[in-house]
């Protein structure tokens, strides 16, 4: 699938810089570029579907010669990374302390709550939705781990995309059927997946009255 490329325009003090993102269709990158500033990230994400992954996953920054690296972190969830001097614990603790069960469940909280901009995500419509939707719901908690398996348990990850269903799309309606039973479309989405996917599911099957 090819993802396509942008170019964007960021105001600093004194002018504008262009900022060039490229997806390396060949070598599985993708390629922040700033030019003017002589630095390009690459990411390639890991493919936890498949355990022989040819291409090394990770993050390589380059910069000029003179360049000195800073790191910005702010406290953990307002950044996923948290700080250096933060506890290797970081994830657990904040699941044990807002009771979330486990640390999958716990970053997942966080990258719903912070509602993050999308740029350049093919995805974009979908994360936008499921960060509207768990901003409405009026128990976040009970939601999150009741739907949360589908984004966090390889398993039904795995079955949901071998049966031709999006994951993304499955966990919205399921936040959405907890907030209201009668969405047609939402009922038919879980509906799909409950039968698709029986063995691999996790709690309620009946989502809809």
């Amino acid at each position: 699938m090819t993802w396509g490329s942008a170019h964007h325009l960021v105001k600093t003090r004194s002018r504008f810089q262009l900022i060039r993102h490229v997806i390396d269709d060949v070598n599985n990158f993708v390629i922040l570029d700033v030019p003017d500033c002589d630095t390009r990230i690459k990411f390639r994400a890991q493919d936890s579907a498949h355990n022989n992954q040819k291409l090394l996953p990770g993050v390589s920054i380059v910069v000029y010669d003179t360049a000195e690296f800073i790191p910005q972190m702010g406290d953990y969830p307002n950044s996923l990374c948290g700080r250096s001097q933060d506890s290797p614990s970081l994830y657990k603790d904040h699941a044990r302390r807002e009771g979330l069960g486990d640390t999958a469940t716990s970053v997942l909280d966080a990258i719903l709550d912070q509602q993050s901009p999308q740029f350049d995500n093919p995805a974009a419509a979908q994360c936008q939705e499921a960060m509207s939707l768990y901003a409405a719901s009026r128990d976040r908690k009970s939601d999150l781990k009741a739907c949360e398996f589908l984004m966090t348990r390889k398993v039904t990850r795995r079955c949901l995309v071998n049966k031709g269903l999006e994951p993304l799309d499955v966990f919205n309606a399921c936040l959405k059927l907890r907030q209201t039973s009668d969405d047609v479309t939402a009922c038919s989405t879980i509906g799909r997946a409950v039968d698709k996917c029986s063995n691999r599911w996790v709690g309620t099957k009946t989502f809809c009255q």
